[in-house]
């Protein structure tokens, strides 16, 4: 028993070749076309603000919305959401030290928004919602909502 190879011509190998090389082409335009937009990522934490007196505040929400990608875009507001059903809460009025709005977030910039906690933990409780149920989001200029991954932690 023989076995028998056929070897391809030349112009079926430089055929294939240039399609892998324009299918690689095409996927890399791509990564640098997505690459190219802003990205925000949102953040929330717990925070407190020390006094030169040496007190402390009540317990703060802080978000952190940092523009990941290559192009910059305008923060025009920030809240949490208490839910698909509950809807949510807009804060109108941050606290003084908060980062100003509309704030235009550069390429590799971030702005941090603070809030009472107080507030948002009776509006939770009010609706009946549990912290991990919470998302902290930011709202660009472009219309989109872009929410932190993890709920609020309210202690």
């Amino acid at each position: 028993m023989t076995i028998t190879l056929d070897v391809p011509d030349l112009s079926t190998i430089a055929a294939w070749v240039g399609a892998l090389t324009g299918v690689a082409a095409l996927l890399w335009q791509a990564f640098v076309w997505r690459r190219s937009a802003h990205r925000v990522k949102v953040k929330r934490s717990r925070s407190w603000v020390a006094f030169g007196s040496g007190g402390v505040s009540d317990e703060l929400l802080s978000v952190q919305a940092h523009n990941i990608g290559a192009s910059a875009v305008t923060v025009t507001g920030w809240g949490v959401s208490l839910g698909r059903r509950a809807g949510g809460l807009v804060v109108l009025h941050p606290l003084s030290f908060s980062t100003q709005l509309p704030h235009r977030l550069e390429a590799g910039a971030e702005a941090t928004f603070y809030a009472d906690s107080d507030g948002i933990k009776a509006s939770a409780s009010e609706h009946g919602k549990r912290g991990r149920d919470l998302r902290a989001f930011v709202m660009l200029a472009t219309g989109k909502k872009v929410y932190a991954k993890r709920g609020i932690p309210l202690s």
